[in-house]
């Protein structure tokens, strides 16, 4: 027999075996995933109808992939995240209730080290924010006004950004908190040239 005849009679039952075993392999190396079915903005609490299951290889995904949508309803968003892709643990803060991050606004704070109890401060905290009053003479004898119960969304470290004069801040933090659409205006008002405090709740 001729070697191109040989070939080929070898090479259709490999070619055979090689469909058949891809096919019987290829559903086990694909995994559905829950991706947000648009994209998301940054501090959003993912609900069950953001996410659909898409399929994904499993060569594609990472540990830190969250692959079980129990694992990501009721977290938020840390920044924006596109539709369609596999959310990971980093992109995403921690569970909360939907009472703690609905009917607010991000709002930043510069902080000290101090602020952010030397780095113990984290996402998912509750914490209370103080704004003192200006100090002028005339509002003097007034109060500090408190936030009660904020939850912090975020802490973010911008040791990197310095002052015009090349140092660094005073402040190299920002503490992102979820801060009630209701009271929004009057922390823009009072927090006019002081520097709001963060005391944790134990």
């Amino acid at each position: 027999m001729p070697l191109s005849r040989l070939g080929v009679f070898i090479a259709i039952p490999v070619s055979a075996f090689c469909a058949l075993y891809l096919g019987l392999h290829e559903p086990q190396t694909r995994l559905l995933v829950p991706v947000p079915v648009r994209d998301l903005p940054a501090y959003h609490q993912i609900q069950p109808t953001d996410l659909k299951p898409q399929k994904f290889s499993t060569k594609t995904l990472t540990s830190a992939t969250l692959k079980e949508s129990e694992l990501i309803v009721n977290r938020y968003t840390l920044t924006p995240v596109p539709k369609h892709k596999p959310l990971s643990k980093d992109k995403l803060g921690p569970k909360v209730e939907s009472d703690r991050i609905s009917n607010t606004v991000a709002i930043g704070i510069p902080a000290t080290p101090a602020m952010v109890l030397g780095g113990n401060l984290e996402a998912g905290d509750i914490v209370d924010v103080i704004v003192p009053p200006a100090a002028t003479s005339s509002e003097s004898k007034l109060t500090s006004v408190v936030f009660p119960d904020i939850l912090v969304l975020d802490v973010k470290s911008m040791q990197e950004n310095k002052s015009p004069t090349n140092q660094v801040s005073d402040s190299p933090f920002v503490v992102v908190v979820a801060l009630p659409v209701a009271r929004l205006q009057e922390f823009a008002a009072k927090s006019v040239g002081v520097k709001p405090l963060i005391a944790r709740k134990l």
